[in-house]
């Protein structure tokens, strides 16, 4: 082969041999040296074990030598020249008698400066391959990729994948960097699979080179081996591989990884749920240096399997509709505050479910109020709990239907509305001054029936599925801040307008009020403006200027950059003489006692 240590072993023994031929052409002699030393440890550790042992013995053995020099052994600790360990109780030939006997001979002038010559040749010959000995074992580039793929696009609609490519910190430089992606273009009855439309890199279009895998393994569409000969790819059959040729000549150590978008288009006839699966790998054309040398520098994968079966794969299964709802996340308890839960049902362009029915749980501890829909069009309310009344363990589901819903790719929204009371249904408090929150757990199930626009695929009846729940949190009071300039506005040193905002739960009173508002790195406060305070109780609005003694700007903070006003509200209310200062009375609590018999539209802000 072309090892380095074939070309050592075969390369020093021919100089041995032309030396030896050299030596007998200019004397007619054999110069043979005989020595009787110990040989050294580094050459051979089992030798000089068993010269420990019987030293005897070893003073019998004799190395016959055509003047190789010593520390071609020593850096290359093999066997490599033509010298040999002799033992003088084995049998020998003929040529192995010759080649051994001992005789002592002192070369002249001219045989020692072919030795020295010989010598020099060796060591270039060993600095050289010391070389190339350093170049085999180091580093080489390591294509590595990743990918994020949707899991469940809608059926029959485009998407797009992230592909990045990257060279690890342990690696070289890498030339001609590429994807190869497997898709499913034959999908499960071979014309209703996923396919690849386009692909851009920071904007640049990406060049693709596709071909389609069939029962034979095919030829890559750039890599090739060292035989100049291309490297297949074998199966899956139906599949298309598509190899993109990234824009780059080469992929370093250090570069930040590169992260191409890939177009993918499915058939409008693609299966529900197909686990379809998409294989990808990166590799490095020009391999480990920029010359198209194949001979010597292959081309390199991340995976240098055939099948692509063993490479990443990411999964992706068609869906026609998914049912989602959304909570808001946080609001202060009472009937002022009512809330809506939204529940949204999303149906894949072009298809039609004959049905689909869905199942809402709303949690303990809430006034139902009604369930809406924005699209009215085969909407039916099938159970509902009671409204205006607490809900119950065993009465607290909403279920709604809708029939022969058309999809547009745009969801549907249906509203249920809610509030959090004062009692629940055991009359204890929900909330309290030492738990002044809890969390509400929303979860929901769907079913649906479809017919598949293919009319190979039988209808489709998809189960009971849940979909995720989310959560929302009642508190006594919430705070909640804006800013009131358009960011179209903004410009330096224009003013900015900030409205800090508490909502106070129905059934609360506060005193010793303060709000600490902290306006981030980029704004200061202009102290040219002085802080206002307007105050909504039991439908009474009153209004003042801040107090400079009330209010407190505090110096920048020098180590992020923002700044902290601290308002000190209650006393504010007593320097205006608000009617019922220092305290600020919720919507549902008179200065007497607190009430669940309130009128809406009375929130205390």
């Amino acid at each position: 082969g072309n090892s380095p240590r074939c070309v050592l072993a075969s390369v020093s023994r021919q100089l041995l041999r032309d030396g030896e031929t050299a030596e007998k052409n200019s004397t007619g002699e054999e110069h043979e040296a005989t020595t009787t030393q110990q040989t050294q440890p580094f050459l051979n550790p089992s030798f000089q074990k068993n010269s420990n042992n019987n030293s005897k013995h070893q003073q019998k053995q004799t190395r016959t030598c055509n003047h190789t020099p010593n520390f071609l052994l020593f850096i290359f600790p093999l066997r490599l020249s033509s010298c040999a360990l002799s033992d003088p109780h084995r049998p020998r030939t003929k040529a192995h008698k010759r080649n051994t006997a001992t005789v002592v001979a002192q070369p002249g002038r001219k045989q020692k400066m072919k030795t020295m010559k010989e010598s020099v040749w060796i060591v270039v010959l060993c600095a050289l391959l010391i070389m190339s000995l350093s170049v085999t074992v180091s580093a080489v580039a390591l294509p590595t990729s990743s990918a994020t793929v949707p899991a469940t696009p809608f059926i029959g609609a485009s998407f797009t994948g992230a592909f990045t490519f990257s060279n690890p910190p342990s690696a070289t430089a890498g030339f001609g960097p590429f994807f190869d992606i497997v898709s499913p273009t034959s999908g499960a009855d071979g014309n209703d699979g996923i396919s690849i439309t386009g692909a851009t890199l920071l904007g640049t279009a990406v060049t693709i080179k596709s071909v389609v895998l069939t029962a034979a393994c095919v030829n890559h569409p750039l890599a090739i081996d060292n035989t100049h000969t291309p490297f297949q790819v074998c199966g899956p059959v139906g599949s298309t591989l598509y190899t993109l040729v990234l824009p780059f000549g080469s992929v370093v150590p250090d570069q930040v990884p590169v992260t191409a978008t890939v177009s993918f288009a499915q058939s409008p006839l693609i299966d529900l749920n197909g686990n379809f699966r998409i294989y990808y790998r990166a590799g490095f054309n020009f391999a480990n240096d920029e010359l198209d040398n194949p001979c010597c520098d292959p081309s390199i994968f991340e995976f240098s399997s055939t099948n692509p079966t063993t490479w990443n794969a990411a999964s992706v299964n068609p869906t026609v509709a998914t049912v989602t709802h959304d909570a808001t996340a946080k609001f202060p308890q009472g009937i002022n505050y009512p809330q809506t839960d939204i529940v949204t049902i999303t149906v894949a362009s072009g298809q039609t479910l004959s049905t689909i029915t869905v199942s809402e749980v709303l949690p303990l501890n809430v006034v139902y109020l009604s369930c809406t829909a924005a699209f009215s069009t085969g909407f039916t309310v099938l159970t509902q709990p009671t409204a205006n009344q607490l809900v119950t363990s065993s009465a607290r589901t909403v279920t709604f239907r809708y029939n022969n819903l058309s999809g547009t790719g745009v969801g549907i929204g249906v509203t249920i509305r809610y509030y959090v009371p004062y009692l629940d249904t055991s009359s204890a408090l929900i909330l309290t001054s030492t738990a002044s929150t809890r969390t509400l757990s929303f979860t929901g199930t769907y079913t649906y029936a479809w017919t598949p626009t293919d009319v190979r695929d039988p209808q489709v009846t998809v189960p009971s599925t849940a979909y995720p729940a989310t959560t929302s949190t009642v508190q006594t009071f919430v705070t909640r801040k804006s800013i009131d300039t358009a960011a179209s506005s903004l410009q330096v040193n224009s003013p900015v307008g900030i409205t800090v905002v508490v909502d106070v739960g129905d059934y609360w009173a506060f005193d010793n009020l303060f709000i600490y508002d902290v306006i981030g790195d980029g704004l200061r406060f202009d102290n040219s403006f002085t802080p206002t305070l307007r105050v909504v109780q039991h439908g009474a609005t009153a209004s003042s200027s801040f107090d400079p003694t009330n209010f407190l700007v505090n110096t920048v903070n020098a180590a992020d950059g923002s700044q902290k006003i601290d308002f000190q509200v209650s006393n504010q209310l007593t320097s205006s003489s608000f009617v019922t200062a220092p305290t600020v009375y919720g919507g549902c609590h008179p200065v007497a006692a607190p009430t669940t018999n309130c009128a809406f539209g009375r929130p205390a802000t």
